[in-house]
């Protein structure tokens, strides 16, 4: 696992003595398991993974037989979570675009309306917090203006979010909502409907943002200001187009 600049996150969760678990037993020796999260410990958009931490010390570390598939644990109950509505804003101060699908971020954005306006877009998709679905996780990076960054956000899904929790001047702000993502022939007939990201073009002033679009309309209008197409990033089950801005 990786901490919020990329690098190893030491931290485990300890089993107690009396509940070890043990893999590969036929082979002569075990395997513990601890519950590594990402990035931050107690962080509740952390996706907690199980790994593994081989006993005894004697054992020679290879791992010729060991092929284990990334199992995630949710939460203490293991409930299923609830489908998720990611919200699109706009910040007239900064001329940005913002989107977020928890909750308490958007009660706290919609309490200050002067500052931050809903566009009306929306997009449905599942929680960050999942077990046993489809859709794969979308991290939120911020470019925060102290590292030299534009005062935006980026959004990765997937594999793409150890890649980008590297960069530097990128800061790692947890997952936010789970989407399926595009395949060659487009979007399936399970979530048909495309997101698209565009892209302002002004990183030579320190100036960039990306805007998500669900309609063919919206992103024609910021195409004639001058906005990138930068293809569709997201599949959703279902979408309403923005209003405004």
């Amino acid at each position: 696992m990786l901490n919020g600049r990329g690098e190893p996150e030491a931290w485990a969760f300890v089993l107690p003595s009396t509940h070890t678990l043990y893999l590969g037993t036929a082979y002569g020796y075990g395997s513990e398991i601890s519950i590594v999260p990402w990035p931050t410990p107690g962080d509740s958009n952390n996706i907690a993974v199980p790994m593994w931490k081989i006993s005894p010390a004697s054992y020679d570390g290879s791992l010729s037989s060991f092929q284990f598939p990334p199992v995630f644990i949710v939460k203490d109950d293991l409930m299923p979570e609830e489908a998720v509505s990611v919200v699109e804003y706009y910040v007239p101060a900064l001329k940005r675009y913002f989107m977020t699908g928890r909750t308490s971020k958007q009660a706290t954005l919609d309490a200050l309306p002067a500052s931050f306006t809903r566009t009306g877009m929306s997009v449905a998709a599942k929680s960050s917090c999942y077990a046993d679905i489809a859709e794969q996780p979308v991290c939120r990076l911020y470019a925060a203006p102290e590292n030299g960054g534009s005062n935006s956000h980026f959004y990765g899904v997937a594999t793409d979010c150890a890649t980008l929790n590297k960069l530097t001047g990128l800061k790692y702000e947890g997952y936010d909502f789970s989407v399926l993502k595009p395949a060659a022939s487009g979007c399936p007939s399970t979530a048909p409907t495309a997101v698209t990201r565009l892209f302002n073009n002004k990183a030579a002033a320190n100036d960039d943002n990306h805007r998500y679009v669900v309609s063919t309309a919206t992103k024609a209008r910021m195409i004639a200001q001058g906005w990138i197409d930068e293809g569709a990033v997201f599949c959703s089950t279902g979408v309403t187009d923005a209003v405004l801005n």
